[in-house]
């Protein structure tokens, strides 16, 4: 399949876009708005010679993303009353598992893109401000403050959608790209930031596999009632893991070694050493 390149939001534009979206009262209003607008107008594109995506291209991936959110609750919650809720408490996670791992198959199937047009965050920017607005706010609802006598402020884009190198698409697709949609959906949120947002780890693909890997297996005979047990345990893995790696290169390792260091962690963690 050719790869192909994809258009860019510039930082002015994308900060417009933010102000605006912000100021909308209901998704079907956003969606209104995103459907109004002539994306070819603001949209720029890459100098390097390669096949532009087609509209068609990005009206499958829009419309599998509607679909995907769709089924897992989009639009029935106001983001300007109980989403906000998901703001303020967004580490818990479990509501949005089901759409995430979803989305990693969504991105990686829908979205033929090359690392070196991942890389260009004005390309995500079109994608998750531009072409899906709506979605963007459902899954990352705005951060609503209140002032001394308990009034709520104007709300605050969530960092997911405006901090470039966590946007959720982004984060999606090199989730996928690193360790594989089959291993990946295996792993709530929480787990997959804990290996892969560590640059120590995320950088060794190799290595951040070969941990997910030894987790899912020894997860899987956990015994723990509750998931979010079996993932604090894990939380104390990785940082002993990261230690271990202050001491020597994983790198200049055998797998072998490497399984046994990533196993001896995850049991001594666990309570199984």
């Amino acid at each position: 399949m050719t790869k192909k390149t994809f258009p860019r939001l510039e930082t002015g534009i994308r900060n417009d876009r933010i102000v605006s979206i912000l100021g909308l009262t209901s998704f079907l209003d956003i969606s209104e708005y995103r459907e109004s607008l002539s994306n070819a107008e603001f949209f720029s594109w890459s100098n390097v010679e390669q096949v532009r995506v087609t509209d068609h291209d990005l009206d499958s991936f829009i419309q599998g993303l509607i679909e995907l959110a769709t089924r897992n609750g989009y639009p029935d919650k106001s983001f300007r009353e109980s989403d906000v809720v998901r703001a303020a408490t967004f580490d818990d996670q479990e509501i949005d598992d089901a759409f995430d791992s979803g989305l990693l198959s969504l991105v990686l199937k829908n979205l033929d893109i090359t690392v070196a047009e991942a890389a260009d965050d004005a390309v995500w920017d079109a994608l998750r401000i531009g072409l899906v607005p709506d979605i963007t706010l459902w899954r990352c609802p705005p951060i609503i403050r209140v002032d001394g006598q308990g009034q709520p402020l104007a709300p605050e884009p969530n960092y997911l959608w405006t901090d470039r190198r966590r946007g959720f698409l982004k984060q999606a697709w090199w989730y996928g790209h690193v360790l594989g949609p089959d291993l990946a959906r295996e792993l709530n949120a929480r787990e997959l930031a804990d290996i892969l947002e560590r640059s120590s780890i995320g950088r060794l693909s190799f290595f951040a596999r070969e941990i997910a890997e030894e987790y899912i297996a020894l997860k899987a005979t956990s015994g723990f009632e509750k998931i979010s047990m079996a993932t604090e345990k894990f939380r104390v893995a990785i940082k002993s893991i990261r230690r271990q790696m202050g001491l020597i290169s994983v790198s200049a390792l055998s797998k072998s070694a490497r399984t046994s260091l990533i196993r001896r962690e995850l049991e001594v963690a666990f309570g199984k050493a």
